[in-house]
């Protein structure tokens, strides 16, 4: 626990959200959410993005240029650190986004604007660090934040995101809704998920007083307890007539690894590897609410089923 919570600043209350990855699929959630709830936006890109908010004020910053950041993070309320590589072959295609950019960003806020607090938003995957390339560098990250000289910094690790604009999700729970149902991992498996609106609105929680949650590191999930086993998902989700596809731990560590070669001819980034068919079949997920309800008042209102059918009527 921090020795003392910072009270907020009045004074910093109009200045603008800085986000790292606000274009990405969680951080165009989050734009939209900040503007409707009052709040000044800030987005750092490397390019011209072409999905900003109305409102959002862009300013191009590299993750790796100190100079650029300090620019870039002059005058801000509070950093959401959204940015983040989740596909790759080896460590180092998820380090420069998932680690030096947490290194560098911190060191900065830092250096210059140490009373800015840092959100780091990371990944239960960095629970279990053994499993995955990312989720290693999803540990490595959080490590590199821990060890800098910010001292206001929060790490926010949400499970599995889907929504409106999810690339990664929707198949899988496409072939669920029509009525199969891949089964990886052991049958007992039980996966922790998110809406991403829910996560959006948690963050906005933590920006009504981050000195709450000041150097604390937070579970959060949709609230149905110990998340979900592939039954429920097709109980849930799939017609009462259904195909249940199981997936052996042997068949999905095949599949990944020859997903990883093939993504070395083609020249792709893969999703599907062998470290994420071992984040797939562990049975070893928790997360819980409880402390950062306990921060910040902040509860989920979107569990799994009303999750996914917003999904598909947005579509």
């Amino acid at each position: 626990m921090a020795e003392a919570n910072p009270a907020p600043d009045p004074n910093r209350s109009q200045l603008p959200v800085a986000l790292t990855g606000a274009t990405g699929f969680i951080g165009t959630h989050l734009q939209l959410q900040l503007n409707e709830a009052g709040f000044a936006v800030r987005a750092l890109t490397r390019s011209p993005a072409t999905n900003l908010q109305p409102g959002t004020q862009e300013v191009r910053a590299d993750l790796s240029c100190d100079s650029a950041l300090k620019e870039a993070l002059a005058n801000s309320r509070a950093v959401v650190y959204l940015a983040g590589s989740v596909r790759g072959r080896r460590l180092n295609d998820f380090t420069p986004a998932n680690v030096d950019g947490v290194a560098n960003v911190a060191r900065v806020l830092a250096e210059h604007y140490p009373e800015t607090p840092l959100l780091l938003v990371s990944s239960l995957a960095a629970s279990a660090p053994a499993l995955s390339h990312y989720a290693c560098s999803k540990a490595l990250g959080e490590h590199a934040l821990r060890q800098s000289a910010l001292a206001r910094w929060t790490i926010l690790r949400p499970p599995a995101v889907y929504g409106d604009g999810d690339k990664e999700l929707r198949g899988t729970f496409g072939a669920i809704r029509r009525g199969l149902v891949p089964m990886p991992g052991p049958a007992a498996q039980r996966i922790p998920f998110i809406e991403v609106t829910d996560l959006a609105s948690a963050i906005i929680a933590w920006l009504g007083d981050p000195g709450a949650c000041d150097r604390e590191c937070y579970t959060i999930h949709d609230g149905h307890p110990d998340g979900y086993d592939w039954k429920t998902m097709a109980d849930l989700l799939a017609p009462k007539i259904h195909i249940a596809l199981p997936v052996p731990n042997s068949l999905l560590r095949a599949l990944g690894s020859v997903n990883l070669a093939f993504s070395k001819c083609a020249g792709y980034a893969p999703m599907l590897t062998p470290g994420k068919a071992r984040e797939l079949a562990y049975s070893g997920w928790s997360c819980s609410n409880d402390a950062f309800t306990a921060a910040t008042g902040w509860r989920p209102e979107v569990q799994l089923a009303e999750g996914v059918a917003r999904l598909f009527r947005a579509a």
